[in-house]
């Protein structure tokens, strides 16, 4: 999933974060609001086919991202650190995408970039 009018190159490029004997994580860098923001993303896990949506929860938990926000066709879970960073994790596209900020978003803005996806 790339944002509206982006290509990968234009985001200069795929980079892989994961190990390589682990499932693929890719990652690409963008910029949301003036400010750097890493994607990551990988195929949905097979053990998260039967309830997404509950299984993204309970990760939301783990990233104590406990802000939920609906988007055009998406649940958000947004985690917010005291320094700062945010944490964004949802599903999209059998995708299961990760997006850390250093800085925090309005909601508005997350939602508006994460409807730019495709």
């Amino acid at each position: 999933m790339l944002p509206a009018g982006k290509s990968i190159a234009d985001l200069g490029g795929w980079t892989r974060v994961s190990p390589n004997s682990a499932d693929p994580v890719f990652a690409y860098a963008d910029t949301l609001d003036g400010s750097q923001i890493i994607i990551s993303q990988q195929p949905l896990p097979d053990s998260f086919q039967s309830d997404p949506e509950g299984h993204i929860a309970e990760l939301a938990k783990d990233y104590n991202a406990s802000e939920k926000i609906s988007t055009t066709n998406t649940t958000v879970y947004i985690g917010d650190s005291i320094k700062g960073p945010q944490s964004v994790i949802f599903t999209k596209s059998k995708l299961l995408i990760l997006i850390k900020s250093s800085v925090k978003h309005s909601n508005d803005s997350w939602i508006r970039y994460i409807n730019s996806l495709s």
